[in-house]
């Protein structure tokens, strides 16, 4: 049953996700360190790599063919380096939504969400690279359409995730909801996507432990009152009809539970 979606932007989300995040801070943690973890074992190699031809290759002297050679070879590992990132990073975040909405859903957050997010790989990639096409050419006219992109598709993963749309469909649901309120929105994601990364990188290892995780649970948060939780959750006070009154006493039997609850 797909429910009703809303526009407003509450700025509680970020308070929210913290609360949520205080209140699981350990397996948070754990998380964010496997994820580091990951991050730091698959990329390594690379920067090895490319330092290597790149040393060599300032070292090659005379012999301009070895220079070339090694150029060349650090070129070709930076191309693969930015894929590489790509797909560990697209699934990382995968499994850091499926964390967020587990906990929203009352469950506990567990290295388990981080398993089984292969199947969001395409869709998440795809739209990966189309929105870094999109906000790179934001940020390069002034930044600021750099934000509008990233605050009316800001729901974009979630949306993959939650109701496992393609990217395309993923986006066209994001701007549905999210250009009535475009300025609002925008405002929001420089908040989530770029000062709370900032305050976090200025604290170091502790700080990015606890930011990073904050961005996913504030957008879930933001995600469960635009467009509800399937499974329960979802917030429709907004939208919820008044009671029938009472007459003569009289007091209707409430309603049988809702199948999506």
């Amino acid at each position: 049953m797909q429910q009703p979606t809303k526009s407003d932007v509450r700025w509680e989300w970020i308070s929210e996700g913290f609360n949520l995040y205080s209140a699981q801070w350990q397996n948070w943690i754990v998380l964010a360190l496997i994820a580091l973890v990951i991050f730091g074992v698959v990329v390594t190699p690379f920067y090895v790599l490319i330092f290597g031809a790149e040393f060599a290759a300032s070292r090659g002297g005379d012999s301009s063919d070895i220079s070339s050679v090694m150029a060349g070879g650090s070129l070709l590992l930076r191309l693969v380096l930015q894929i590489v990132i790509s797909v560990v990073s697209a699934l990382l975040s995968a499994g850091f939504y499926r964390a967020a909405f587990t906990q929203l859903r009352g469950g506990q957050v567990s290295v388990n969400d981080l398993k089984e997010v292969f199947q969001y790989l395409g869709p998440m990639l795809g739209a990966g690279i189309i929105l870094g096409i999109l906000q790179g050419i934001g940020t390069m006219l002034c930044c600021i359409p750099g934000f509008i992109v990233a605050g009316l598709f800001m729901f974009t993963y979630p949306l993959i995730i939650e109701r496992n749309l393609g990217m395309f469909d993923a986006m066209s649901q994001s701007l549905d909801v999210t250009k009535k309120n475009f300025i609002m929105f925008t405002l929001l994601a420089i908040v989530v996507q770029f000062i709370i990364p900032i305050i976090g990188a200025a604290l170091c290892l502790v700080g990015l432990l606890v930011a990073y995780p904050l961005i996913f649970l504030t957008i879930a948060c933001a995600y469960r009152d635009c467009y509800g939780l399937s499974g329960g959750g979802g917030n429709y006070d907004s939208y919820a009809p008044p009671p029938p009154p009472s007459y003569g006493g009289y007091e209707p039997p409430p309603p049988p539970p809702s199948s999506w609850q």
